[in-house]
């Protein structure tokens, strides 16, 4: 969509097009599901308990009353601007404009991704809607044994691909062993996982995902890559430098339910023609205003590895 002119209304309608127009799955998608809609200062999610696995007949029907969960989740507002100064309006410099408008959209658009990073950097101390931390060894549902989503790898701060795709696989195990309120395996039909590592662990990521070989230590033979044997699972490898933990990586189930993200709203104004702004800067300003909102969903779909 090329701008027709440089008036406000073409500008403002290029912003709308470019923010709000549908984006590829990413990795956000991948942990936080699709972008909820929200109409007000806070949402509650209210949630049920799991219905009680297949169990031998005893005489009669054994009723089970499903466990209400509640997170609230608040919305907060953001904002973002962009100026066009007069010369740019009067010589027709739309190339340069564009720019600028490509510029605050893809700021707006790498928003999720600031917000679902600081999530995952501050999942260790913020609270789960269990009351503990969402990364934690201290979990419980209805009453169960604590159970955790968190995973210490030995190996180093800068760990080989061999200690990577021992903290991969353990942090797997990890999720696929954890139970739900009625204690059935909640992660047991889960087949795709997503890796989330800072960039310094990158290249031990990368290859602990995709050599068919690992070799453990500087002049030893090679072993086969077990996370390549494992029937049935697939791993996708997404990385930021919004992670600030270069020794932590995340493991989680794929399906967009570990956190949560909501829209109340995102509207774009002007101060443009005829404006006291425009009379006293010789420019136009153009605002993005958003209030939205991330939050943890369910801890049993993430898990943390810190590599030591």
């Amino acid at each position: 969509m090329a701008l027709g002119n440089l008036g406000s209304r073409a500008i403002r309608a290029r912003l709308f097009h470019d923010i709000t127009a549908p984006r590829p799955e990413d990795w956000v998608t991948k942990l936080a599901g699709p972008v909820l809609d929200s109409d007000q200062e806070s949402e509650t999610y209210a949630g049920l308990g799991n219905i009680r696995g297949v169990s031998e007949w005893k005489g009669k029907r054994m009723p089970h009353d499903l466990r209400p969960v509640e997170y609230v989740l608040r919305n907060q507002k953001f904002s973002a601007e962009l100026t066009v100064y007069g010369d740019e309006r009067r010589r027709n410099k739309t190339g340069q404009v564009e720019r600028r408008i490509g510029q605050l959209t893809a700021r707006v658009n790498q928003h999720w991704q600031k917000l679902v990073a600081n999530l995952l950097n501050n999942g260790a101390t913020n609270l789960a809607y269990d009351g503990v931390a969402f990364y934690s060894n201290a979990h419980t549902e209805n009453g169960s044994a604590n159970q955790t989503n968190i995973v210490a790898q030995g190996g180093g701060a800068d760990p080989t691909a061999g200690a990577m795709e021992a903290g991969i696989l353990n942090a797997v195990e990890v999720l696929l062993n954890l139970k739900d309120d009625v204690g059935e395996p909640i992660n047991e039909d889960v087949t795709e996982f997503l890796v989330t590592v800072p960039i310094p662990l990158l290249s031990a990521a990368a290859a602990a995902l995709g050599a068919d070989v690992i070799v453990d230590t500087a002049g030893a033979g090679g072993r086969t890559n077990v996370l390549n044997v494992l029937g049935g699972l697939n791993f996708t490898l997404a990385w930021t430098s919004r992670l600030t933990n270069a020794a932590r990586a995340f493991v989680s189930v794929a399906d967009g339910q570990a956190l949560i993200r909501q829209d109340e709203f995102i509207e774009i104004t002007s101060k443009a023609e005829n404006s006291d702004y425009e009379h006293d800067n010789d420019a136009h300003e153009h605002g993005v205003l958003l209030s939205r909102g991330a939050g943890y969903g369910s801890w049993q779909k993430s898990s943390q590895v810190t590599f030591s």
